[in-house]
């Protein structure tokens, strides 16, 4: 009896050393994601994604990573008008991750990387330029937040974007026939 015991012990070790094994791994990983971050993170944001609300339709599609760079194209409309629309793109940099956002085709703001979680990129400006920062949030596989932090005279604003993940046919080609439809 003595013996099954030690034995049952020496397994519980096992086991809680294999534990504690995998819980270093993944700080090492996180650790090492958060002082090299790379746009290959960022996978989670690519695809089409959409907000309706009664301002009108907001729609946004994301490149998968690749060569160093994501992008993202993205507008706002109410019926048949474009209220704005915006284009980012991603970057890596030395340690950080720059992002070039370029609004209604005119005004550019450059980002840089604050914290890059599993699922969670925050960017700040350089210099106090509304807006000053810039957060994407995956909540679950199919809805992602965005937060757009402003200062103004009267304080602080946040704008926040509830997206759902939308079908790219649907965004890319709405009422179009079939002729260039993707699979």
């Amino acid at each position: 009896m003595r013996l099954r015991i030690s034995f049952n012990a020496a397994v519980i070790s096992t086991k809680a050393l294999l534990v504690l094994c995998a819980v270093a791994v993944a700080a090492a990983s996180a650790r090492a994601a958060a002082q090299n971050p790379s746009v290959r993170q960022l996978g989670w944001l690519s695809g089409c994604w959409e907000q309706r609300d009664s301002e009108g339709v907001f729609r946004e599609f994301w490149t998968r990573p690749e060569g160093g760079t994501i992008l993202q194209t993205g507008r706002m409309t109410a019926g048949s008008k474009t209220l704005f629309h915006e284009t980012i793109q991603i970057t890596d940099s030395q340690d950080e991750l720059s992002a070039l956002v370029t609004i209604n085709g005119r005004r550019r703001v450059d980002f840089h990387s604050r914290a890059l979680a599993p699922g969670r990129i925050s960017f700040s400006t350089r210099a106090p330029a509304p807006p000053e920062r810039l957060t994407y949030e995956r909540v679950s596989k199919d809805r992602l937040t965005v937060l757009i932090e402003k200062s103004k005279k009267e304080g602080k604003t946040v704008e926040r974007f509830d997206l759902k993940r939308a079908d790219c046919n649907e965004v890319l080609h709405g009422d179009e026939p079939d002729t260039g439809r993707l699979p």
